[in-house]
């Protein structure tokens, strides 16, 4: 037996508030603190990792779908994120360093020495 979760939730921006309701359906019995908790997790997981890959990658702009192709694309990107985070000075963005790696040799051999 499961469960069905209805988490309501707000958000300010500026003098704009706005309020939402989300379902969840889930195979756990877990207790209300313990759902909110997953879903809290989840959303961070989203927002540290698909975010990023998007903003820097353009990861929802890909068009590939097909066969093992996805997957493989997507190992890549993970790898070369957690390469430039390991190489990433201050005050430089994830996409700042990934362009200036595709433009300045020394950059992306700097980045490939970290890591190998």
């Amino acid at each position: 037996m499961g469960s069905i979760v209805a988490i309501n939730s707000e958000r300010i921006i500026g003098d704009t508030t706005a309020q939402e309701t989300r379902y969840f359906i889930s195979s756990s019995q877990a207790t209300a603190s313990q759902m909110l908790a997953a879903v809290r997790l989840h959303w961070g997981i989203e927002n540290q990792l698909h975010w990023v890959l998007d903003m820097t990658f353009g990861e929802d702009q890909c068009r590939i779908r097909k066969d093992n192709a996805p997957t493989n694309v997507a190992i890549i990107r993970h790898a070369a994120l957690n390469m430039i985070r390991q190489a990433k000075k201050k005050r430089m963005t994830i996409k700042r360093i990934r362009k200036a790696a595709g433009w300045d040799d020394s950059i992306l051999t700097d980045i490939l020495a970290q890591v190998f």
